[in-house]
């Protein structure tokens, strides 16, 4: 029973990465899309300035949280 836990839980793992990868570029071809229709009046290297920034800040987050959560479950 342990055995199968362990291996779902890291194969689920995978899957919820893929699906976040996938996602990802999704929205990043939407973005451009919408600079290719013109709708915005933005240059395309500060969209490529902000977007390592804002993945950048989304994973320090993450971090910060999984921190929190650790140090909350010390004795």
């Amino acid at each position: 029973m342990t055995s199968y836990r362990i291996s779902y839980s890291t194969k689920y793992r995978k899957e919820e990465r893929l699906g976040k990868v996938i996602l990802g570029t999704l929205i990043f071809f939407n973005v451009m899309m919408f600079y290719r229709l013109n709708l915005f009046d933005i240059t395309p290297k500060w969209l490529l300035i902000s977007l390592p920034f804002a993945v950048g800040l989304g994973i320090l987050v993450k971090m910060n949280l999984r921190v929190a959560k650790e140090l909350s479950n010390l004795p």
